[in-house]
């Protein structure tokens, strides 16, 4: 199940896109595990690691993010995903898909690259458009 959480600051038209995004996943994409996508009021998502970056997929087995504020910790019960939401709404949707597909990696048990998140990001914009809710 997909959990949507809102910061403060964060406009009611891109709260409820990227609800209503997430809403079609857990149609379309059930899973048992929760998890929760939060939208904050930032324009972009600094890492301890010195990257920066507008979206973020984080799990507990992300040696990437092992260095940064967000994640990395074996105490962590639930993958995450972090969206900056001070960006358009079409900016938002399509970071918030961005991140979808390397959830999708972490669920299949495939390597978190960037290989082939474009093509994937593409299907699923056409599938969205293609449904009764898109």
């Amino acid at each position: 199940m997909y959990s949507v959480r809102v910061s403060r600051g964060i406009g009611r038209q891109k709260a409820y896109y990227v609800k209503q995004l997430f809403k079609w996943f857990n149609k379309y994409f059930p899973t048992d595990e929760l998890i929760r996508v939060y939208l904050i009021n930032c324009s972009t998502i600094h890492c301890k690691n010195g990257r920066n970056a507008a979206g973020m997929f984080v799990y507990r087995e992300n040696p990437c993010h092992k260095h940064s504020d967000f994640g990395g910790s074996p105490y962590m019960k639930n993958p995450f995903i972090r969206i900056s939401g001070r960006r358009s709404i079409e900016e938002i949707i399509t970071i918030a898909l961005h991140e979808f597909v390397h959830y999708e990696q972490y669920r299949d048990q495939r390597n978190i690259t960037e290989r082939g998140v474009s093509v994937r990001m593409r299907t699923l914009e056409k599938m969205i458009l293609e449904s009764d809710n898109g």
